[in-house]
């Protein structure tokens, strides 16, 4: 696309062709414009509120202004509340903080990781939760939804649903990560 067939799409999205692309070179105008529309304008995984308030709480930390009131206007566009933002701000300042603080203390790493295994487990039985992994969400054209209370249940189960449903005799390693990449909690059916 030349400068200007860009420039024409983000008039059409912003009714102006702010200066930060005007000063963007042609050799990457193109590039920087698709990255901006799909990673800031249109809908991906978490609706389009959620993700400006991630970006005003990453603009907190960044310390940006620049960011901050791009990412809270779009945030009031997509319908956040002034509660919600002051939310968002405030969860970020939490999460810097703690952040500054285990890792000045230098907390072990492996230890850390167990005991947020066990909270997060234990917090999910006392919810009552369980894991889950919907086949369509591997790539496989199946909305059944694999559970299990653990990990190992669960691709045990998944192995069991995969034999019957879809004839695999076994789960092939790249199915296994997409699994695994894909467990989320759910509430016991």
């Amino acid at each position: 696309m030349s400068r200007q067939e860009v420039y024409k799409e983000i008039e059409e999205a912003f009714g102006l062709v702010p200066t930060f692309f005007k000063l963007v070179p042609d050799s990457s105008l193109e590039l920087e414009w698709k990255l901006f529309k799909r990673t800031q304008l249109e809908e991906g995984a978490v609706p389009q509120k959620y993700r400006e308030l991630i970006g005003i709480a990453i603009s907190g930390i960044m310390k940006c202004r620049y960011c901050a009131l791009y990412h809270t206007e779009a945030a009031k566009l997509n319908g956040a509340t002034q509660s919600e933002i002051e939310d968002a701000v405030h969860f970020a300042k939490s999460s810097a903080g703690w952040s500054t603080y285990i890792n000045g203390l230098q907390i072990d790493f492996e230890q850390f990781k167990e005991e947020i295994r066990q909270a997060s487990e234990y917090i999910r039985s006392k919810k009552g939760m369980e894991l889950g992994v919907r086949c369509r969400d591997v790539g496989v054209d199946c909305d059944y939804v694999v559970r299990g209370r653990t990990e190992e249940e669960l691709f045990k189960n998944a192995a069991a649903h995969g034999k019957s449903a879809h004839k695999m005799d076994q789960i092939p390693p790249e199915i296994v990560e997409k699994v695994r990449s894909a467990i989320h909690y759910a509430s016991k059916a």
